[in-house]
């Protein structure tokens, strides 16, 4: 879990440097709260490593590579489906809320509009799969189901 929160915080750093780069090249910093980009970070920070955190309970519940990746694949593909239908189908808006894509939210946080709630969410999108990995791992000693 390391090794990709590492990852995503490294990819996380080069998109916040894009995005100061284009601010700056737009002339719209005035416009926003640049102090807000270490929420921003940690906003990203927190939704990759969601889906990376469902990935490694996958990979502690199988003892084969592919239906780990299968179904952290379709949670991701899911996910991002649903927060598209939801963004293109306003009589499905709704569905955005199941999306964890949707409490990903960089311009409401350098508007300072923030909600708090986009937070927990994630927060419980990273800890309810980390808890189930710890759980299972321990317990390799037995077959993994098939």
């Amino acid at each position: 879990m390391n090794a990709s929160a590492t990852l995503v915080a490294v990819v996380m750093l080069a998109l916040l440097g894009g995005q100061l780069i284009g601010v700056a090249i737009q002339g719209v910093g005035d416009e926003l709260d640049l102090g807000q980009m270490p929420l921003v970070f940690l906003n990203g920070l927190m939704l990759w490593s969601a889906f990376a955190a469902f990935g490694l309970a996958a990979s502690v519940s199988f003892d084969r590579h592919s239906p780990a990746l299968g179904l952290t694949m379709a949670y991701l593909l899911v996910n991002y489906f649903l927060e598209i239908l939801g963004s293109l189908w306003r009589d499905v808006a709704w569905s955005q809320q199941y999306s964890l894509f949707h409490h990903f939210n960089p311009g409401e946080i350098l508007t300072g509009d923030a909600d708090p709630v986009d937070f927990l969410i994630l927060a419980v999108a990273i800890v309810i799969p980390v808890v189930y990995a710890l759980v299972v791992f321990p317990r390799r000693d037995l077959a993994a189901p098939s």
